[in-house]
């Protein structure tokens, strides 16, 4: 209190606590999955020494005590440049924590894209298959038909010429309906407006292009964004030896158990699917989506436990803060302004424009400004207007409405902001980042939306 501090709304049910010790206890690796834009707010070092300390259960050699391991895992790490993870790989190495950077995005679109060019060779070969049967039966056509009106039939080497080029245009063709299919894939925003799909639909694509970025040789391989046979390896590395874990008897457990834990809306279900290839979790955007600890078999020497998400203890400086970090839900908050004031804080006036193609009021001196910044309510009567949201009652802007799709575009980063490690400025380290997004949004050329109802 004399700090100023305000304690997080940690889980206060008792069975999802429950669901937390029986995952710990059946671990031998906890991975603490973390979001790459604030690591250290999703971090609980309290878990981590409870994962240390936690004894095993019945039957298990020893107290259990010192024998399972931590890692923690940096999700949606493609939202950090390659010097934003060298920054944040020197500080986790000056403290001793073992950390690896991943994406479960990067994984989903390297599976989907891989799946589709196997779908569409498949249909190649399908198609050529058909068209190489369908050859004899057009060549008697065509020959029967040039003997009745006296004309030279075709020699067969002309035929089979003439049926390998056909299949080369059915494949062409079916090679350019799969590249159309893929840059006509839509963005997972999931706004409700036609106008708003549009653009994410052009955000998308261009999105799409740099995720699956090409593997550098020469990257540090402690900033590398790890794929996900790599993060496999390292579960494996990371992981004590199941001898440790025998019971009374001597047996040794089969498999290696790694538990996901973390809080809500990081991405542990996500982290699951794209381990395994295929949908296999429920995922949500909303917080809390995963009710029960769930046990699934990555292979025959890997079991998966993803445990519910839950808020841990911990003390933050505001509620708008939370919010922010995706930690309280944003259809449930009833104060809209500090938040909204905080991502103008974050987020520079000229990415604000260009993401949402508005053109924001700003002070002049003479009405109690600077003349370059804005203020949040500014903001939110530009985004209303733009979208047309209005109160039904006197038909004034909706900033309440505007307020939750803009922190929602918040949290799924699409306004990008990267909380630095301690001790480095928050203008220097997103300097870079900026500069790239402004760069791709201007490249858009984005229409302005009207200034005025």
């Amino acid at each position: 209190e004399n700090e100023n501090l305000l304690l997080t709304p940690f889980e206060r049910n008792l069975e999802v606590w429950r669901q937390l010790w029986r995952v710990v206890e059946r671990s031998h690796l906890v991975v603490q999955i973390v979001d790459a834009r604030n690591p250290l707010r999703f971090r609980c070092e309290d878990l981590e020494s409870y994962v240390n300390d936690v004894e095993g259960p019945e039957g298990e050699k020893g107290t259990g005590k010192g024998l399972r391991k931590s890692l923690l895992l940096i999700n949606k790490s493609d939202l950090l440049t390659k010097d934003q993870r060298r920054q944040w790989a020197d500080y986790f190495d000056s403290q001793g924590i073992q950390y690896a950077f991943f994406s479960a995005l990067d994984a989903k679109i390297l599976q989907e894209m891989r799946q589709a060019a196997e779908d569409a060779e498949a249909s190649a070969a399908a198609t050529a298959t058909t068209v190489q049967q369908d050859a004899p039966n057009n060549t008697q056509q065509s020959e029967s038909g040039s003997e009745e009106e006296g004309e030279e039939a075709l020699d067969p080497a002309d035929a089979e010429v003439e049926a390998k080029l056909t299949r080369l245009a059915v494949k062409d063709a079916d090679e350019e309906e799969q590249a159309g299919g893929e840059s006509a894939k839509p963005d997972s925003e999931g706004h409700e407006e036609d106008d708003e799909e549009s653009e994410d639909e052009e955000e998308g694509e261009d999105y799409d292009g740099y995720v699956p970025r090409a593997r550098d040789e020469n990257e540090d391989l402690r900033t590398r964004v790890l794929s996900v046979l790599e993060l496999e390896e390292l579960f494996v590395r990371s992981a004590p030896e199941l001898s440790k874990f025998a019971d009374s008897q001597g047996k040794v457990p089969p498999k290696l158990i790694v538990g996901l834990v973390g809080y809500p809306n990081v991405g542990k279900s996500s982290t699951i699917n794209a381990l395994l290839g295929e949908k296999k979790v429920s995922v949500s955007s909303t917080p809390g989506k995963t009710k029960h600890f769930q046990t699934i078999h990555l292979s025959s020497s890997i079991m998966l436990c993803d445990c519910p998400g839950l808020v841990f203890p911990q003390f933050a400086t505001t509620k708008a803060e939370l919010i922010c970090d995706g930690v309280l839900p944003i259809d449930q908050m009833r104060e809209y302004s500090a938040p909204v004031a905080l991502v103008v804080k974050r987020i520079p006036p000229e990415i604000l424009e260009a993401t949402y193609g508005l053109t924001i009021k700003r002070k002049s001196v003479d009405e109690g400004g600077d003349g370059r910044s804005v203020t949040e309510w500014d903001f939110l009567a530009a985004y209303a207007i733009a979208r047309g949201f209005a109160r039904s009652s006197v038909g004034n802007p909706d900033e309440a409405r505007a307020a939750r799709y803009i922190l929602k575009d918040y949290v799924n980063g699409k306004l990008l902001y990267c909380q630095p490690p301690p001790g480095v400025q928050p203008e220097q380290f997103n300097e870079t980042s900026n500069a790239e997004v402004l760069k791709r949004l201007l490249a858009l050329r984005k229409k302005k939306a009207p200034t005025t109802r």
